[in-house]
């Protein structure tokens, strides 16, 4: 599977994801591509669509399997990207899926014509009459904050969003992995991104098919036969 600008991402479990996916309106493309060069120059991977998007299901679903797998996802704001449908979506998806939101703002952007939830987040203004190399630090830092907690809040999606589609219990976790996924849900809490319900329903799930089989067991051991004591 190949990411939007062309390039292999790195492999989580057969999959190609990015550090990055930039959603924007295709009116904005120039600055868009001034950004993926100065990201991958950086040496983050970016996921990046330079062409319309079709009317297909399948693109919509590699779409959302490719936010789902961005460890962050920056949003170009513009008033065009605000009225679009398709950023729109994007962004519904991002939030849904608890990812980490990082907008980035350009000329004729309004604050107040945002929605509520990137209305209220941290803006990198990136004007025309703006520091660009200041806008690029800024960037950096906000999607190297907590980088660790990032990448295991997307390993845990990646694996619970396969686990919902499949409805495959094998896929739940088990031992150690459950016990490193708990115990890192914990220490972050209240940290950017947040746990999804469908992340914490997993973890849930996990843990009840974990404990199950010691309560069989231990049920099976009580129930035993007294040796004979005749003769």
């Amino acid at each position: 599977v190949r990411d939007r600008s062309g390039s292999l991402g790195r492999s989580r479990k057969g999959r190609w994801v990015a550090d990055v996916f930039i959603s924007y309106s295709r009116r904005d493309a120039e600055f868009v591509r001034w950004l993926h060069a100065s990201l991958t120059d950086a040496g983050r991977d970016v996921w990046v669509d330079w062409e319309d998007i079709p009317p297909a299901s399948e693109w919509a679903q590699d779409i959302d399997d490719s936010i789902d797998a961005a460890e962050s996802v920056v949003f170009v704001i513009t008033p065009d990207s605000l009225a679009s449908e398709y950023c729109g979506e994007e962004l519904q998806r991002a939030g849904k899926q608890g990812k980490r939101i990082v907008p980035i703002a350009l000329d004729g952007a309004d604050p107040a014509a945002a929605p509520p939830d990137i209305r209220q987040r941290n803006w990198i203004w990136c004007r025309a009459d703006d520091d660009h190399a200041a806008a690029l630090d800024a960037l950096a830092l906000a999607l190297d904050t907590d980088l660790a907690w990032s990448r295991a809040h997307t390993r845990l999606l990646v694996r619970a969003v396969e686990w919902e589609k499949r409805g495959d219990r094998s896929l739940l976790l088990r031992g150690r992995d459950l016990a490193e996924a708990e115990r890192t849900i914990s220490e972050n809490a209240g940290k950017d991104p947040t746990p999804t319900e469908l992340q914490q329903h997993y973890l849930h799930e996990s843990r009840s098919a974990a404990t199950l089989p010691r309560i069989s067991m231990v049920g099976s051991e009580g129930v035993g036969i007294s040796p004979s004591t005749s003769g």
